[in-house]
């Protein structure tokens, strides 16, 4: 039997509202011992190379390009890549463990739906994957989505709903219309779907033992950490590096990894234009939904991440610049992101191995949501 890491919240709570207090676990405890409404949930140590490997997402979930990058490689002594996550369906890799998740649900559950807390590009990869398993979905947002993006999840036949502001506003919702919860941050199999991004990457370069590092924004809602968790499983020697723009040495404390910082002097102001909803608030911060954005991969290797590089508003807009060379592409903040960190490790880091052939280096694209109101702050 399969396992399923997610928790039926059922009425077994004899009608009242789970305390503000509790928190997954406690339900998943205090469900234990009535008939099937906890699918193997008590599995405390995932085999996550297993999961990877055994994903589902290519049922129907695409392989995407990983794109030679030439005109960025011609600057630097290393062979660049882009790893093209923003032409994957619902333009963003967290399809891959949505759907890896919800394919998991045994078909005598699917008919209850699911309700899953979402930020930033989960929401359609919540949508997407609902409709691909034809499961019903609610999906609770914050008050900084748009219309239009509420509008597009509900046309793909999702329920929207406003998420409270109370800890525990996920799990009554999924209490209340008797429904499998999800959270996906928090969730091995999203995280396992995550993780074959970074198998595809391994599979997809000629050599792997010359693949130097993985690039991958961290703002990316989780993809960086579940990217760097596959990494470490099948290729330990490759460093996995997340990029951000908040230049504060608190941050260190908040990722527990170390943190790179540009010169005191740098601009860190992000254009409008790539400034989406989740991008008004450090990473690991937004609201109490992100709190625990490492809380399962801190618990199963806290070291998947290398660390972090700051970088530059100007670096940032050079991605772009550069980014559109290559692809004819627009890319939004968070592939900017991953293509500046990748360049600034690439101008000041030596490649030639020993054999003097070029190591590789690969940005992960991980998002499309250019705002293009104020296009012209970048271009």
């Amino acid at each position: 039997m399969s396992q399923v890491f997610t928790c039926y919240v059922s009425s077994k709570f004899n009608g009242s509202t789970p305390d503000c207090a509790v928190n997954i676990e406690l339900v998943r405890g205090a469900l234990g011992s009535t008939k099937s409404q906890v699918h193997n949930a008590c599995c405390s140590n995932p085999d996550y190379a297993q999961l990877i490997v055994m994903s589902r997402v290519h049922d129907m979930i695409r392989s995407t390009d990983l794109s030679p990058a030439h005109n960025l490689s011609r600057h630097v002594d290393f062979q660049l890549y882009l790893k093209r996550e923003d032409q994957q369906l619902s333009f963003s890799p967290h399809v891959r463990g949505l759907y890896n998740s919800m394919s998991h649900i045994t078909p005598e559950n699917r008919w209850r739906g699911v309700v899953i807390p979402s930020k930033g590009q989960y929401a359609r990869a919540i949508a997407y994957s609902a409709r691909l398993l034809n499961i019903p979905a609610v999906i609770l947002v914050g008050p900084e989505m748009c219309p239009n993006e509420v509008h597009e999840l509900q046309q793909m036949g999702s329920v929207v709903e406003h998420l409270s502001d109370e800890p525990s506003g996920p799990l009554s919702a999924a209490f209340n219309v008797q429904a499998l919860y999800i959270d996906p941050l928090n969730d091995p199999y999203t995280l396992a779907g995550l993780g074959t991004v970074a198998l595809e990457i391994l599979r997809q370069v000629k050599d792997d033992q010359q693949l130097e590092g993985i690039f991958c924004s961290a703002r990316a809602g989780g993809a960086l950490e579940a990217i760097g968790l596959s990494v470490k499983q099948f290729a330990p020697h490759v460093k996995v590096i997340g990029v951000d723009v908040l230049p504060s040495v608190e941050l260190s404390k908040l990722y527990g990894f170390p943190i790179d910082l540009p010169n005191a002097e740098c601009n860190t102001h992000i254009p409008n234009a790539l400034k989406t909803g989740q991008d008004n608030l450090p990473v690991i911060s937004h609201d109490h939904l992100d709190r625990t954005l490492t809380t399962e991969i801190s618990r199963v290797n806290p070291h998947v991440v290398d660390h972090v590089i700051m970088v530059k508003a100007c670096e940032i807009q050079s991605a772009i610049r550069d980014t559109f060379q290559e692809t004819r592409g627009i890319v939004d903040l968070n592939g900017a992101l991953a293509v500046a960190g990748m360049m600034r490790f690439a101008s000041t880091t030596g490649s030639l191995d020993v054999k003097e052939r070029a190591k590789s280096l690969v940005a992960v694209i991980s998002s499309a949501d250019v705002v293009f109101d104020n296009i012209k702050e970048f271009v």
